[in-house]
């Protein structure tokens, strides 16, 4: 039996759900810790009792500012009830799962780049995962695995802790070019595009804001299939917004980086940073929400002035400088591509003032 458990839905029905003493629980940090500080049943004796432990997006999970609630809960797991100092020794497995964990690049890439002597870079190459380790309790050397298909000719993965410290690989199939304009113009490449060329899509922008004026944008152009999905909105509202997306094979999401990790949307054909990410990590988890299951994919960047040092350190980041092309541009359809955004974007001023 499976149960899930996630903030923003029936509290009731959850609870109603484990009393059915479920062997699989799938949950979310916040709703999950409530239930667990509440007293249920079920989740009274998860240190004696939990066999395994999987922690999906580790590195953004335990990230400063994010699922604070996951500390305690990893507290109490490795700490008997009437002791506070001793570690407990029970037989569970943890699993620790991110596309970006062993990068050794988990920084902001606009950070200033500062002289370290070779041991320290060694160290800070492993500290993503040597620090996760810390704070969930585990010890000794772990068993690293990297997961690809086979027909991706790639070595055999290894299990020494050093060896695994490599960089990030993004899907193979995945073909990453790039447009060098103007913060206007990128809405001229964007309606370009998205009226060029059909298939899902996923639009990445860097702020609600933006997001707001972008979609409005594009619903006054009469893009089909339009969606949208940031932080602020409610639950239930992003699970409907996100399966009117998953319905319509030509749809378009206009999305912030909530969209970047952890969610299952098939047949994503194509993803724009119409915002240039401000992480490496960032970009590796947008990038591939395409190309999955060694299905073909294309990565578009819309690059301002503004943003191009940040661009060129993420690409020396991820050693890809070589591996991204000038997207090709029609250029005699811009006059009427650039008249039509142009009037939607006076609109969309008109309607919001």
């Amino acid at each position: 039996r499976i149960a899930t458990i996630v903030g923003g839905m029936s509290l009731a029905k959850q609870e109603r759900v484990l009393r059915q003493n479920p062997h699989v629980i799938v949950a979310t940090p916040g709703r999950f810790w409530s239930l667990v500080r509440q007293g249920e049943d079920h989740l009274s004796d998860l240190a004696a009792s939990l066999r395994f432990l999987v922690i999906d997006e580790a590195d953004r999970m335990f990230d400063r500012g994010h699922f604070p609630e996951l500390k305690p809960f990893v507290d109490m797991l490795c700490r008997d009830k009437g002791d506070t100092t001793r570690i407990r020794k029970k037989k569970r497995q943890t699993f620790l799962f991110s596309a970006t964990l062993m990068s050794g690049k988990h920084v902001s890439c606009s950070s200033k780049k500062r002289k370290r002597k070779k041991k320290q870079q060694h160290q800070s190459l492993q500290s993503p995962l040597l620090g996760l380790m810390e704070k969930i309790g585990l010890r000794g050397k772990p068993a690293i695995c990297k997961v690809e298909r086979k027909n991706e000719n790639i070595d055999e993965p290894e299990h020494e802790l050093d060896s695994a410290v490599k960089s990030v690989q993004l899907p193979q199939r995945l073909k990453l070019t790039e447009i060098m304009c103007t913060d206007r113009d990128k809405t001229y490449y964007l309606y370009y595009f998205l009226t060029q060329y059909k298939g899902r899509c996923l639009v990445f922008v860097n702020t609600i804001a933006v997001l707001r004026r972008v979609s409005a944008i594009l619903q006054h152009l009469q893009i089909q299939g339009l969606s949208t999905l940031h932080a602020n909105m409610q639950q239930r509202q992003r699970l409907k917004h996100l399966d009117r997306f998953r319905s319509n094979e030509n749809g378009v999401l206009v999305a912030t980086d909530v969209a970047a990790r952890g969610l299952d949307i098939p047949e994503v054909k194509f993803v724009i940073h119409y915002g240039i990410p401000q992480t490496s990590e960032t970009y590796v988890h947008r990038s591939g929400r395409t190309a999955r299951a060694s299905k073909e994919g294309l990565s578009l960047s819309l690059v301002s002035p503004r943003e191009v040092n940040q661009f060129n350190l993420i690409k020396k980041t991820l050693g890809i400088d070589s591996k991204i092309s000038t997207f090709p541009v029609d250029t005699a359809y811009m006059p009427l591509t650039k008249d039509r955004v142009l009037v939607a974007s006076q609109l969309q001023q008109v309607m919001h003032r």
